[in-house]
């Protein structure tokens, strides 16, 4: 099950869970890659089911989550770009 939930991430290019890191939490998050394509860091934005349906969390949030997460990866070692982009 669980390399069946990291294929799906992989394919979305983010992973989204329901009360696994807590009860009552949704959350979505997406690696940061640095230039060699390896995961370095992580953007991870957490809400309450108390306020959103699981389904409207992820298609709210998630395309923000990964934006932002492609928008930090592959920094140089000056960090004068990103993503293949000028800053």
């Amino acid at each position: 099950m669980a390399e069946a939930k990291g294929a799906r991430s992989r394919e979305r290019g983010y992973g989204f869970v329901v009360n696994e890191s807590a009860p009552s939490e949704v959350a979505v998050a997406a690696q940061v890659l640095d230039a060699a394509g390896r995961p370095v860091a992580a953007v991870h934005v957490a809400g309450t089911l108390t306020k959103w349906d699981p389904e409207d969390y992820e298609r709210r949030f998630s395309p923000y989550v990964v934006e932002a997460a492609r928008s930090l990866s592959h920094w140089d070692v000056n960090g004068l770009t990103a993503g293949g982009r000028g800053v």
